[in-house]
């Protein structure tokens, strides 16, 4: 398994994930718009991602098996420099849930973190996400709040939890 980053070329095999996977992501998050999911949409994503890779405000990453296919995504989005911090977000396919891909990523962008400016993370995870929760409690990020009403996920709003990390050098 290993992290990449995210690259133009990366669009037809990025469809296939998403598309195969959609259901299951839409059971935890939010739905994208129904315009990601064509080759034009996935392509303007990409191009978008790496834009904001380009002016430091983000860091997309492929999760993939030995045969590199993508298995999942992780990225840290809104890195700040004043502060330091980024957000931490990460999708793992129906397929090879169970088998300790988002620990490895979680702890793999753990590392990277520090080479992009960043020394606080923050995550969020739905409530209902138990196993989303226990790969960053065993990551070593803390609980720090509960927010109400967070996202709006099959057609209800749901309450998520923010964790937070200080990645020490």
């Amino acid at each position: 398994m290993q992290l990449r980053l995210l690259n133009e070329k990366d669009d037809k095999a990025l469809l296939m994930f998403e598309l195969k996977n959609k259901a299951w992501f839409e059971s935890y998050i939010e739905a994208r718009e129904p315009t990601f999911y064509s080759p034009r949409g996935i392509q303007q994503h990409i191009a978008d991602f790496l834009t904001q890779y380009h002016k430091g405000q983000r860091l997309p990453l492929l999760i993939l098996n030995d045969n590199n296919d993508i298995i999942g995504r992780i990225n840290l989005h809104k890195i700040c420099r004043q502060t330091d911090s980024a957000y931490l977000g990460y999708r793992v396919g129906k397929n090879n849930i169970n088998r300790g891909v988002a620990s490895y990523a979680v702890k793999q962008i753990l590392t990277l973190a520090p080479q992009n400016g960043v020394k606080y993370i923050i995550a969020l995870a739905s409530t209902a996400n138990k196993p989303s929760q226990i790969v960053l409690i065993k990551n070593g990020f803390y609980k720090k709040r509960l927010i109400f009403n967070k996202a709006f996920v099959n057609g209800q709003q749901i309450d998520c939890i923010e964790y937070q990390k200080e990645i020490s050098q």
